[in-house]
């Protein structure tokens, strides 16, 4: 049947076991270094969009400025302001 040809949900959650520890420290500390540059960003221009921020930092997508975005947001220090595509952002406070 087909449900028996599905792997089980604990098998494909598992976390993969050649990822060296050293890698994750580094993507950690890229992603840090991005947050900081992005609170740099807001915190010279006061409300920026997405693009203003991807035109100011080469080599990063602007779905991973998103990303960071959204965990700066949950961390409290940035505030999300519009909807969708007209969303600005500023720092909170």
């Amino acid at each position: 049947s087909k449900a028996s040809a599905r792997r089980p949900k604990a098998e494909a959650a598992q976390t993969p076991t050649n990822v060296p520890r050293a890698n994750l420290t580094v993507a950690r500390d890229e992603s840090r270094s991005r947050r900081d540059a992005i609170l740099t960003i807001i915190g010279h221009k006061g409300r920026v969009s997405i693009r203003d921020i991807t035109d100011e930092i080469s080599g990063v997508s602007s779905k991973t400025i998103q990303r960071e975005l959204n965990a700066l947001i949950r961390d409290g220090l940035v505030v999300r302001e519009g909807e969708r595509r007209w969303s600005t952002y500023r720092l909170a406070g």
